[in-house]
């Protein structure tokens, strides 16, 4: 989900992990792994719904120099990814089913986020439309998805989310180191983001 999802409202922040919390990543305790397990199809079908939702002359997609730095990312055929400005960012309202599962897990209230990934959509909050470092941070979770799969990316995801903070999330920093690197290059930022 890169902020949720996926919740990569995204702040550029280096921060490593302790022996700890790296052995509680790759092992984790049981009631996180059946806490996520219980709510992952839910989360699954609420993002879903909410991707399908959008019409297609809502849905945007990248322009050619944005589709040259998706590769560069990792992302396989960028072309299928659809980008939706729009300030209904998909977190649960309070009172929804899932609103204290995202609290718990994400620390996320029904409140600002300015982007997310799930799957082959970003979602980016009209305050974030035109921040190419955005961009590249979001592109890197399309990658990370195609790499782990949705259902397997979005339960590690969140069960990692479950035990250390959002710019601690290895999913997280890969996008935060990865796009720190694109961007602290020779290679100019794209001028124009979408088509």
């Amino acid at each position: 989900m890169g902020c949720l999802i996926f919740l990569s409202a995204c702040t550029f922040v280096k921060v490593g992990l302790t022996n700890e919390e790296r052995k509680e990543i790759l092992n984790p305790p049981k009631p996180v792994t059946e806490y996520v397990d219980n709510h992952l199809d839910e989360v699954i079908t609420f993002l879903q719904s909410h991707k399908n939702q959008f019409a297609l002359d809502e849905k945007n997609k990248l322009s050619n120099c944005m589709l040259s730095r998706a590769k560069l990312v990792g992302v396989v055929n960028p072309e299928n990814i659809d980008i939706i400005i729009t300030k209904n960012i998909p977190i649960p309202d309070e009172g929804h089913p899932l609103y204290e599962f995202y609290h718990t897990v994400l620390g996320v209230e029904s409140g600002f986020v300015g982007g997310l990934t799930f799957d082959n959509v970003i979602y980016l909050h009209p305050f974030f439309a035109e921040s190419y470092e955005i961009y590249i941070h979001e592109l890197v979770h399309v990658a990370q998805y195609q790499r782990f799969g949705l259902e397997d990316m979005l339960r590690k995801y969140l069960i990692d989310a479950s035990i250390v903070n959002y710019s601690r999330i290895p999913f997280e920093t890969e996008a935060m180191v990865r796009t720190a690197n694109l961007t602290e290059t020779n290679l100019k930022s794209c001028k124009t983001l979408l088509k």
